[in-house]
């Protein structure tokens, strides 16, 4: 049986900040903070963007693409990221003054992911498009974006993904992970590639703005002489404007005039941001923190978007308690699961929304959805498992491989979590796609790079996949159904010679430090929660103390059956309640009267009151 065992590593500090607050000084310097400035998450700290390879390219099409009043239709993804980056793309672009601009969704089950020919049909007929604008998507995408040549049509590329050697013959790709882009950071998500594009474009609309408008009153020439400035062409030295070209150049403009919106900075759609990139799971390297965190403070302030106060009226949460965690357990979810059950246009409309109620009616089906989905869920999880104990129970297997064609496309991402979590192996779950195709959303361990993984397969089994993507912990691939023991066997192959060997069933859980009693205090928790943004690449602090159990311990939830409620005292004798998600019966068998425990700190909040939670992540009885 693949069963999995825990291992603690206490951290140890390399060099400390000499921060007078010792603990805090411990904490920090266990992620790699060398400098307090690197604390400061001002938005002037963020990279500068004029490091994207291909920036400048693609703000000189879409300047065109405004002065033309050409159609622009936005290309998103169907989950979180996705849906974010195209809200607030196809936001920003209608209040700089483009009035062509629509967005297409793909079907999960009907299109799959990425810009396809198909795609590019639908954009050309129901929007007669002359630009496609991708957003978390692209780069992968060959055949869509040669067809769309092929029509026409150009496309800029925005992206976050691993691409191979070569890219698609784009107008544009804006995507940190490029090869030849020097964008520092290579962790940023699509809404955040997304949102540098429109902070730039942004910037250089609102520039042109003044020459714009007083370039309305001069003489004709000078008109194209702005506009050429503009598009950075040389106009023939006195060449002048026809009559005819003159009224359409006027009109053009003050059709922008009447359009574009002075106010506007997309500094005012970071709440979008903060969401997609929490709910990408993107390493929370210090840029990201910036960006997150000035999200995270316009929600709290109710400076967000009327979609976002939607999901928190109807998720109850306070907009002035709201937190990261709200993002990955309340809002992100009710996103996703719009996009595994029904249509993220659905979620788009609600992101988009400027009327409140609407946006809430919205957020209600969100929210419906979001239950069905975790009926669902559940139903194949356990179906799942089921699967995994009649193939796995005497195997020393690597990797996890399961197949079911009744499962649902929409969560199979969600069950290739939840077994690995359990057994902590490389595992890919597939559902029948179409065509004798199946689909397979996997997720990985620390030490394997999963995208790294298929990328090996697929040039050591030439023809095995059909096609493939992703990053590290997380990728899909489709391969056709006969294929699934030959996969099967090549992906355990490969993850024999990639992972780590003693990371394969065994996960690792860093301890910061023991906490002195004096600290297991509500009002340390909300210390810890100012000091964040926790996530990904820059986890929350886990800390150790000995505790004696008193009270016999519960288990709750609507199954009762792995959600474990623990009263502990301290060495001070203080009380504390702890909680246990996926308690183990073994983990309930092994309980001692003094217990060394490992937890992470949360706030409580009930009926208007607030109390400390331990959660809890590994236990061990004091001999």
């Amino acid at each position: 049986m693949l069963e999995k065992t825990i291992k603690v590593v206490e951290r140890k500090p390399q060099h400390l900040l000499g921060l007078a607050d010792q603990i805090k000084d411990y904490i920090f310097s266990n992620r790699n903070i060398t400098d307090v400035s690197q604390l400061d998450y001002s938005l002037r700290n963020l990279i500068n963007p004029i490091l994207f390879k291909d920036l400048n390219k693609a703000i000189k099409r879409l300047i065109n693409a405004l002065i033309e009043n050409e159609r622009i239709v936005i290309i998103g993804d169907y989950d979180a990221d996705g849906a974010t980056s195209t809200s607030l793309v196809y936001m920003s672009l209608k209040r700089l003054g483009f009035t062509n601009v629509n967005y297409i969704i793909p079907d999960r089950i009907i299109h799959g992911y990425g810009l396809s020919p198909a795609l590019v049909d639908l954009a050309i007929t129901e929007h007669r498009a002359n630009l496609i604008i991708t957003v978390d998507n692209g780069i992968s995408s060959f055949d869509g974006v040669e067809y769309a040549n092929f029509k026409n049509v150009d496309v800029i590329i925005t992206d976050h993904h691993l691409g191979g050697d070569t890219v698609p013959p784009a107008y544009a790709i804006i995507n940190p992970n490029q090869k030849g882009c020097n964008f520092p950071s290579k962790n940023l998500t699509g809404v955040g590639v997304s949102y540098y594009l429109m902070k730039v474009l942004s910037y250089y609309i609102n520039e042109q703005f003044n020459v714009i408008t007083k370039a309305i009153n001069i003489s004709n020439t000078i008109i194209y002489e702005k506009i050429n400035l503009i598009l950075e062409h040389k106009n023939k030295e006195g060449e002048k404007l026809n009559s005819a070209e003159i009224e359409l150049l006027r009109e053009r403009i003050n059709k922008f005039l009447e359009n574009y919106d002075a106010s506007f900075n997309p500094d005012q759609y970071l709440d979008l941001v903060a969401v997609g990139t929490v709910a990408d799971l993107a390493n929370l390297d210090y840029n990201n923190r910036i960006l997150v965190e000035q999200g995270v403070r316009r929600i709290r302030a109710g400076r967000c978007s009327k979609g976002i106060q939607a999901i928190l009226k109807v998720q109850k949460i306070n907009n002035i308690d709201f937190g990261v965690d709200d993002i990955s357990f309340k809002v992100a979810p009710l996103i996703n699961a719009i996009g595994r059950m029904d249509s993220m246009v659905k979620g788009v409309e609600c992101l988009i929304s400027d009327d409140e109620r609407v946006a809430e009616v919205i957020a209600c089906e969100m929210a419906e959805t979001n239950k069905k989905r975790s009926v669902v869920q559940a139903e194949n999880t356990q179906q799942a498992l089921d699967q995994f104990e009649m193939r796995f129970r005497h195997s020393d297997s690597y990797s996890i491989c399961l197949y079911d064609p009744s499962w649902h496309l929409g969560v199979i991402g969600l069950n290739s979590s939840i077994i690995k979590d359990k057994y902590w192996r490389p595992t890919f779950i597939f559902s029948t796609d179409e065509g004798g195709l199946i689909k397979g959303s996997g997720r990985s361990i620390s030490s394997l790079h999963l995208k790294d993984c298929l990328d090996t397969i697929a040039k050591r089994y030439p023809g095995l996949i059909v096609k493939f993507g992703g990053h590290s912990g997380a990728a899909g691939v489709t391969i056709r159904e006969k294929d699934f023991d030959q996969f099967s066997q090549a992906l355990e192959t490969v993850v024999r010679e990639l992972a780590e060997p003693d990371d394969i069933g065994q996960e690792t859980i860093y301890c910061d430090l023991e906490l002195p009693v004096n600290y297991i205090t509500l009002e340390f928790a909300k210390e810890l929660v100012r000091l964040g943004p926790w996530g990904k690449g820059f986890p929350e602090p886990v800390f150790k103390s000995r505790f004696k159990i008193f009270n016999s311990p519960r288990l709750v939830g609507r199954s009762k059956r792995d959600t474990l409620i623990l009263d502990f005292m301290d060495a001070n004798n203080m009380c504390h309640s702890g909680i246990r998600f996926k308690a183990t019966p073994e983990l309930i068998n092994s309980l001692a009267p003094e217990m060394d425990v490992f937890y992470t700190m949360s706030i409580n909040r009930y009926c208007g009151r607030e109390s400390l939670s331990l959660v809890i992540k590994h236990m061990i009885p004091v001999e």
